[in-house]
């Protein structure tokens, strides 16, 4: 069996549906899910569903310890107060690693962090939480990247006051207010946003089955270059470019070796978790 390009285009805006959605129904009952869980749910996803069809999804993750507790409480539909325990996790090493291969050759590594729109109560004006502009958490990610390309994996709801921001605009393949539920944005956008909040973000995002979508050339150079036309830029700096991979990382092969040892390198390189996503043998159209 084959996966053309144009269906894996609606897979992507699928899940990204399933984001934008899963997280208003968290909201209802007073809870909040983590960037961490909705990122492996992702992955474990397409590699589920996916991999009869052409795409090999392989992915490990280090499991992270302590943390602190936070009672969370609201109101269920129907008025029914609800009461949660959610384990908000402070460690280091929350980036991901992604390696992508597609057809014709194309490869590109992508260190990524994933930031999730914040719901106010009352509803204020959307902002991404954990993260300021200017912030050295950006700077580490990009000064981590060695040789990735450094981006941002935005998770979106229409839980927030401006959440029109997400209507139909000039941007091509528009699909509906929860294709936008999975974005994507450069390093140096986020560096240099002039705030945290929605309105100053969304002019750099771009959803991700747009970014992350198959064919030649590679598909996330255009998209980094759509993205950079939206940066402010300080006088001569220049705008973040992609950078093709030249060969595969040594953990690729770690990952069908079984994962022995893996957990040493996620540490040594403050990841998260690291995943393979093989496009190659994806028929393109």
């Amino acid at each position: 069996m084959t996966l053309t390009s144009g269906d894996f285009r609606v897979y992507m805006r699928q899940l990204a549906g399933w984001v934008w959605k899963e997280q208003s129904a968290a909201h209802q009952f007073g809870l909040s899910l983590q960037e961490e869980t909705i990122t492996e749910v992702l992955l474990l996803e397409m590699a589920r569903k996916l991999s009869p069809l052409g795409l090999s999804v392989r992915m490990f993750s280090k499991a992270q310890e302590g943390g602190r507790v936070r009672k969370t409480k609201g109101v269920a539909p129907g008025g029914v107060e609800a009461e949660a325990e959610e384990v908000v996790i402070e460690a280091e090493g929350a980036d991901w690693e992604w390696f992508f291969e597609g057809p014709g050759g194309c490869m590109a590594s992508f260190r990524v962090q994933a930031k999730k729109l914040y719901k106010d109560n009352p509803i204020k004006d959307g902002r991404y939480g954990g993260f300021k502009p200017g912030d050295r958490q950006i700077q580490d990610l990009i000064d981590r990247a060695m040789g990735s390309n450094p981006i941002y994996v935005l998770y979106n709801h229409p839980d927030v006051r401006n959440s029109s921001l997400f209507g139909p605009s000039r941007q091509p393949d528009f699909f509906g207010r929860d294709c936008w539920g999975c974005a994507v944005t450069t390093a140096q956008f986020m560096k240099h946003a002039t705030s945290e909040k929605l309105d100053a973000i969304k002019p750099g995002m771009v959803p991700w089955h747009r970014f992350f979508s198959i064919g030649q050339p590679c598909r996330p150079k255009g998209a980094m270059n759509e993205i950079a036309k939206s940066a402010a830029l300080p006088d001569g700096e220049e705008a973040q470019t992609f950078i093709p991979a030249k060969r595969r990382p040594d953990w690729v092969d770690m990952l069908s070796e079984g994962a022995t040892g893996l957990t040493d390198l996620l540490v040594e390189r403050q990841l998260q978790g690291v995943a393979h996503i093989d496009f190659s043998k994806i028929r393109e159209v």
